[in-house]
């Protein structure tokens, strides 16, 4: 069962975002495109895959505000990915 968690972010700069998630090891898809949990597609800035069906889907929030993360898990998941959220802010940092 998928489940998705909202994040809200200081991070700023797609290129060093971009950069950050390349330095640890994981492929990523620029303007993406994703069903949200409403149903309804929504434009994606940047989609990492963690796994088959588990995504980080990263999106510009407000102007002048950070990005929202936003983690699509299945349910075994969601320690692994809470700790990679963890990783890529830090190492954004």
């Amino acid at each position: 069962m998928s489940h998705f968690t909202t994040v809200k972010t200081e991070i700023l700069d797609l290129d060093i975002l971009k950069r950050t998630i390349s330095d640890l090891g994981f492929s990523m898809k620029e303007n993406d495109w994703h069903i949200g949990h409403d149903g309804q597609m929504e434009h994606i800035d940047l989609s990492v895959r963690i796994v088959p069906q588990s995504h980080l889907l990263f999106k510009k929030g407000v102007p002048g505000k950070g990005y929202v993360i936003t983690a699509v898990v299945e349910t075994p998941e969601r320690e692994k990915t809470r700790r990679l959220i963890q990783m890529i802010q830090q190492e954004y940092a």
